[in-house]
């Protein structure tokens, strides 16, 4: 049997911090970031870009995903450039329980690459 939904309050932030192009987040921008924008403080570790939070409670959990665009390429020869790919968003609801672990890796948008 699966319990009911709880509140949808049930939600968990998370960021590419000062990540980009192929550079992870640093831990400690992530850290100093999760302090400001959750009251729980689930972030357990970061680790080479992954985010490992310790969910509070048990229940339906809304996860939204938001892709990064990509970047430009700089051609030298005129009217070559590319522009980066517009970003993705997707959403789930998903089952948890109080006691899971969950790693997030978050994509950074793309830097600006020379052909």
């Amino acid at each position: 049997r699966v319990p009911a939904p709880l509140a949808s309050n049930m939600t968990l932030n998370v960021t590419a911090a000062d990540g980009a192009g192929r550079y992870p987040p640093s831990a400690a921008s992530v850290q100093f970031l999760n302090r400001l924008t959750d009251p729980y403080n689930r972030l357990v570790s970061v680790d080479d870009g992954v985010q490992t939070y310790q969910l509070n409670r048990s229940g339906y959990w809304k996860v939204t995903a938001l892709g990064a665009s990509g970047g430009e390429s700089l051609e030298s020869l005129p009217n070559t450039a590319r522009r980066g790919g517009f970003g993705a968003k997707v959403w789930g609801t998903f089952y948890f329980q109080a006691t899971d672990r969950i790693n997030v890796v978050v994509g950074q948008s793309g830097r600006h690459r020379p052909a």
